[in-house]
């Protein structure tokens, strides 16, 4: 009947494992919620460029042809 009764290195390698659980747990919690704060980070900077864009987005470095889109007149050419 000794079979029905877990050995005390069991128990220890049970524990441990539980130990490992919770620890990987609360890695992935941690990841969850930087992941959760980027995303909100860059939505609010999506909006707030969004809001204030002006003139900036067209004078961007980025683009190749940034001067193009600039104009002396109202109204275009």
């Amino acid at each position: 009947m000794s079979f029905l009764l877990p050995s005390s290195g069991s128990s220890a390698a049970a524990e441990k494992q539980i130990e490992l659980q919770k620890e990987q747990i609360t890695k992935q919690d941690t990841q969850l919620a930087a992941q959760e704060t980027n995303l909100a980070q860059k939505t609010q900077a999506g909006m707030k460029a969004r809001r204030g864009g002006g003139l900036r987005s067209l004078l961007s470095s980025e683009r190749t042809d940034s001067e193009l889109g600039v104009t002396s007149k109202l109204g275009g050419m």
